[in-house]
């Protein structure tokens, strides 16, 4: 065997294995966080991780923007940065809807913008960080610089996208026939942004996964 095809080969192998062991990183993060989600939540953070990435990945397979291998990492990484989040993104939901009086009209609709607004903001600080420690093998340099990137825009998409999520499962519209509201939505958005990437303003750089909050009846 020639020197070059040697050198070829060997590229060819540590290519797979880096290749292997970035997945087997995925499933191991996928597994741990199902394993921690569903022991506070049940099967909440399963039902959205799991359709948000489906979404997600039939959005990117439809406009082939992405390898076979990429789209599968990236769907994983997707359903593992939910079920990361859940727990404590649904204390929160628990702790400051109640504090909004749903009594009138007026009140259910200022559950549904104060959820679109400022609860959504705080779910995107949570899935913005836990991403760059996703992407970046747990390490938190450079954390804050990702959570600012671009992050009006993720949060205008996301809060547009699932208002009527929020605004349902602000007022106890949830779970639907067993399953979490924002379930519902979780598969349409995720191809949507898929389809129609978030907008990228100066100096940002484009980030993968679509994503959506999953929230519990707060009474």
């Amino acid at each position: 065997m020639s020197s070059l095809e040697q050198k070829v080969q060997d590229k060819e192998s540590k290519g797979f294995m880096k290749k292997a062991l970035k997945l087997g990183y995925s499933l191991g993060l996928a597994g741990a966080t199902t394993a921690l989600s569903t022991s506070f939540v049940g099967t909440t953070g399963m039902w959205i991780g799991g359709l948000l990435a489906a979404g997600s990945a039939l959005g990117s397979a439809i406009r082939k923007s992405k390898s076979f291998y990429d789209n599968l990492v990236d769907s994983i990484k997707t359903y593992a940065n939910i079920n990361a989040i859940i727990t404590p993104i649904l204390k929160v939901w628990d702790w400051t809807i109640p504090l909004i009086s749903n009594e009138t009209i007026y009140g259910k609709i200022a559950r549904g913008l104060f959820a679109s607004t400022a609860f959504n903001a705080y779910f995107e600080v949570m899935y913005k960080g836990t991403q760059h420690l996703i992407d970046n093998y747990l390490n938190p340099k450079g954390i804050v610089k990702s959570i600012k990137d671009n992050f009006y825009n993720r949060w205008k998409r996301s809060g547009t996208g699932f208002s009527p999520a929020y605004t349902l499962a602000a007022n106890g519209l949830t779970p639907i026939y067993g399953i979490p509201t924002f379930a519902y939505n979780a598969l349409g958005l995720g191809l949507y942004n898929s389809l129609y990437p978030v907008p990228v303003g100066k100096k940002h750089s484009t980030h993968s996964p679509s994503y959506a909050p999953s929230l519990q009846p707060a009474h």
